[in-house]
């Protein structure tokens, strides 16, 4: 039952992720993305993390989450990846 209820999850957030996204193609942004870098050393600490999915690839990818945020009059626009300081930002599809 619970592993379902996570299945429904992540499907819903897939699907709310590619419908914001093709509206935010139309907009413009009112400043410059932000990227957080998360220290994210252990599976453990993928507790907090908005994308446990991401954060947890990245770790086995040995690399830290991350999301870069960009700013639109309407709110707030996040994409999550990994990151590394040879390769820098990358999405996660």
């Amino acid at each position: 039952m619970k592993q379902k209820c996570i299945l429904i999850l992540l499907i819903i957030q897939l699907f709310s992720t590619l419908l914001f996204s093709q509206e935010r193609k139309n907009q413009v942004q009112i400043s410059k993305p932000l990227l957080r870098i998360f220290p994210v050393l252990q599976i453990q600490e993928c507790e907090w993390a908005i994308r446990m999915d991401v954060c947890w690839k990245c770790l086995r990818m040995e690399k830290r989450y991350a999301q870069k945020i960009y700013f639109y009059e309407d709110g707030v626009y996040r994409e999550h990846g990994c990151y590394t300081e040879k390769e820098g930002f990358s999405v996660l599809q």
